[in-house]
């Protein structure tokens, strides 16, 4: 229960995300992958998933087949596969699965908040490597802020959420 109170806590603690105010109304936003104009064709897709996809049913929770052709796609074995419902649930799982009270984790802004939202929640401690002013990361500094006690978490984006900044593979 000590826990739940902590959570509690943490979650109280955290704002809400927020867009910033836009300087027009009404503007397009390609943040949250929308599409602002109707592809060609969309009436036809929606009219065949009425008639094939039963939205009114529960599908199968397991994704059993989903997996299967993942693995086989990946070659990797169903078991390493997680499906989630969204980026958010997995950063969710993610901070459940590896964060106790105290334990850290690193983050590079600007970068995605729900990274610090769901592992602050979580009972996790944010450490921040910011990036730098061309939006390029301090691997020297990621490097080491990993290696500190407690650290559990490390999350690289790449390519970056906003900037679209890149991490070469050799860093």
């Amino acid at each position: 229960m000590k826990k739940n109170n902590i959570s509690i806590k943490n979650a109280l603690s955290v704002s809400p995300y927020t867009w910033e105010d836009s300087p027009v109304a009404n503007p397009l936003r390609f943040d949250t992958n929308t599409l602002p104009f109707p592809p060609p064709g969309i009436n036809i897709f929606l009219a065949e998933m009425k008639n094939m996809c039963p939205i009114n049913e529960y599908g199968n929770p397991t994704y059993k087949e989903l997996k299967q052709l993942l693995s086989e796609y990946e070659q990797i074995s169903t078991d390493m596969i997680t499906i989630t419902n969204s980026g958010d649930e997995a950063i969710d799982i993610l901070a459940k699965a590896f964060l106790n009270p105290g334990d850290y984790f690193v983050t590079t802004p600007p970068t995605y908040e729900m990274f610090m939202i769901q592992c602050i929640i979580n009972n996790g401690r944010l450490r921040e490597v910011p990036l730098n002013k061309s939006f390029k990361v301090n691997a020297k500094k990621l490097i080491w802020e990993s290696k500190r006690e407690r650290t559990k978490i490390l999350f690289l984006v790449n390519p970056n959420n906003p900037t679209g900044s890149t991490i070469p593979n050799q860093q």
